[in-house]
């Protein structure tokens, strides 16, 4: 019997998943095409915190592309004021993260919206928190 705990386990552990599974290959698809948005939008109402990594970096994804559109054919580098976006990322991610509800690779998303917004000793702690949550970054 030992063999069916396991299995009930594993099913409790990844039931999210398995019910989101279409939504979230979706999604992995619209990554490779490059429809950011799409692939955000397709997860968006999902619970699975993979799920939610997909959403929230396809949502960061799609703004960087966008603001690289726009941008002024010009040699230097994109203008810094043009960061609403990450703003709003940092908000929502900095609320999970103050009631420890991202895994690693939120963590590691929410580090580089805080770098972008040159909030480097935060974005320093939090790079650090996110290597000791997920050692393979």
């Amino acid at each position: 019997m030992r063999g069916w705990s396991s299995i009930v386990v594993l099913n409790d552990f990844y039931k999210d998943f398995i019910e989101e599974h279409d939504k979230f290959y979706l999604a992995f698809s619209f990554f490779d095409l490059m429809e950011y948005d799409r692939a955000a939008l397709s997860v968006q109402d999902c619970k699975n915190k993979k799920a939610y990594y997909l959403h929230m970096y396809g949502r960061y994804l799609a703004d960087e592309k966008r603001k690289l559109d726009n941008a002024p054919d010009s040699f230097g580098p994109p203008d810094k004021l043009e960061n609403g976006h990450l703003k709003t990322l940092k908000t929502e991610l900095a609320k999970k993260y103050a009631i420890t509800e991202l895994d690693g690779f939120c963590i590691y998303l929410y580090g580089v919206g805080l770098k972008k917004l040159d909030l480097l000793k935060e974005a320093i702690e939090v790079f650090v928190d996110a290597v000791n949550s997920e050692p393979l970054h």
